[in-house]
């Protein structure tokens, strides 16, 4: 139990919470406007509400894919450089 313990509390302190709590944000956002647009469809044929169900779902995947791997710059801005930035 407690090798358990200890990998989550090393996962949870390199990131990991914050990954996780980032993707269930975004997530419950499209998913709160795709129940919002089925609903504003509830006339139109259901193959259209099926649709915006697929393009929420994709879209999470993509969120999940997109936020774990950020870009990172191979270059960083040094102090020189921003006084042209000014």
């Amino acid at each position: 139990m407690n090798q358990v313990t200890a990998t989550f509390g090393a996962w949870a302190d390199s990131g990991g919470m914050i990954f996780l709590a980032d993707v269930a944000l975004k997530s419950i956002m499209v998913l709160s406007v795709a129940g919002i647009e089925t609903i504003a469809l509830r006339r139109a044929p259901a193959a259209w509400r099926h649709l915006v169900w697929t393009a929420a779902i994709a879209s999470i995947r993509i969120f999940e894919r997109r936020t774990s791997a950020p870009p990172t710059r191979s270059n960083p801005i040094t102090t020189e450089d921003r006084r042209w930035l000014r």
